[in-house]
């Protein structure tokens, strides 16, 4: 009898032992489940390509912080991944990015203007809501771009902010052009480096890239 009340003590203290475990392991998945829909454009792959080693947490944390910070994005606060979420939106819809006639969304910044405004009236009926959503679509852009003035703001490093929407180089929070053979003319080779995110949105990833260099005449402190 003995040994049948021990067993039973035993058993009952494992169930309820399980029973603890089950929840606890039920609460992690539900926090982990608020965060990725929270914060969906970070659930996919980080990735780096540096030139030196000792460069590289600088270039990730600039990317991280950036894409973190608080913005005003057209009169709405939100994170700056949400911004770029945002302004990807309607091109990354099926019956949109079946019109643009490209292999990924890392080909949309050479469709044409003309060939984007087609695919995006496609999408809509009234003529009232294309234009509507292509002129929401090029507020949108400019946005980021704005954003990315004030955020990519320093007196001695440049910046090459690439996604599917525009490759833009930036020094001093003004923009300098929007090619990476300028960017590597007007920065130093000894520190160029690169960080890169996947985004996935709508069933369809894309990459944000940041080139992080310092300015050949930057105002640097050497300290």
């Amino acid at each position: 009898m003995i040994s049948k009340r021990a067993q039973l003590g035993s058993t009952l203290t494992w169930m309820v032992a399980f029973t603890i475990i089950f929840f606890v392991m039920l609460l992690f998945l539900l926090g982990v489940g608020t965060l990725a829909v929270g914060g969906k454009a970070f659930n996919a792959e980080i990735k780096y390509d540096v030139a030196f080693e000792a460069d590289s947490l600088m270039s990730q944390r600039k990317l991280i912080v950036l894409l973190n910070s608080e913005v005003d994005f057209l009169g709405e606060e939100m994170s700056f991944k949400e911004a770029i979420i945002k302004s990807m939106d309607i091109y990354t819809k099926d019956e949109v990015f079946s019109k643009l006639n490209i292999d990924g969304l890392y080909q949309l910044r050479h469709v044409t203007t003309e060939s984007k405004k087609r695919a995006i009236d496609s999408y809509f009926s009234d003529d009232d809501e294309k234009r509507e959503a292509w002129s929401l679509s090029i507020n949108r852009e400019n946005a980021v771009k704005n954003i990315l003035k004030e955020e990519l703001n320093d007196e001695c490093y440049a910046y090459l902010f690439e996604f599917p929407l525009f490759d833009v180089v930036y020094y001093k929070g003004k923009n300098m052009g929007e090619t990476y053979s300028y960017f590597r003319d007007i920065t130093l080779d000894s520190d160029l480096v690169k960080s890169s995110i996947i985004f996935s949105e709508g069933g369809r990833d894309f990459e944000v890239k940041l080139y992080t260099g310092r300015h050949v005449a930057g105002d640097c402190d050497e300290e």
